[in-house]
């Protein structure tokens, strides 16, 4: 059979001999470190590094080095994204009608109900961003004549 593989007596038995034993005390310990750096790093969008990262799992108790933490993103193939500086949200090229600015930066109505804005809020949850939006009427009220 090794012949046919390709591959020496030894390097065969060493191969069944290494995924027939248990796992290791340090196999396990790098295995609960790697779940734990996924963790931290996908929970930060990617944009956590070694040394953040490390941070995070002092806090958790883990006794482990920064090196270390480096060497196990290493090989996860993981590394810190830096967030962008700018971030262009404005897609002025398309077909869509473009509606008339009717405001003009007069945020201070004469009346009730002329003007309406709205806010989204981005809240994140770990697994989604969620958007709540919320629809409110500005107007230029006194207050006397509210009551």
């Amino acid at each position: 059979m090794c012949q046919v593989l390709g591959v020496s007596k030894s390097g065969y038995y060493t191969f069944v001999k290494r995924f027939s034993r248990e796992e290791t005390e340090r196999e396990a310990f790098n295995r609960h470190v790697d779940e734990r750096i996924l963790f931290h790093y996908h929970d930060n969008l990617g944009c956590y590094g070694s040394p953040r990262i490390h941070n995070e799992l002092v806090k958790e108790n883990i006794p482990v080095s920064e090196r270390k933490v480096s060497m196990r993103m290493k090989e996860l193939d993981i590394r810190a994204r830096p967030s962008s500086l700018f971030v262009s949200t404005t897609d002025s090229d398309h077909d869509q009608p473009i509606y008339e600015n009717h405001l003009n930066r007069h945020f201070q109505p004469e009346a009730p109900n002329q003007a309406w804005a709205t806010d989204i809020t981005y809240i994140h949850t770990g697994e989604v961003s969620i958007r709540p939006g919320r629809m409110w009427k500005r107007w230029r009220s006194n207050r006397r004549s509210l009551v």
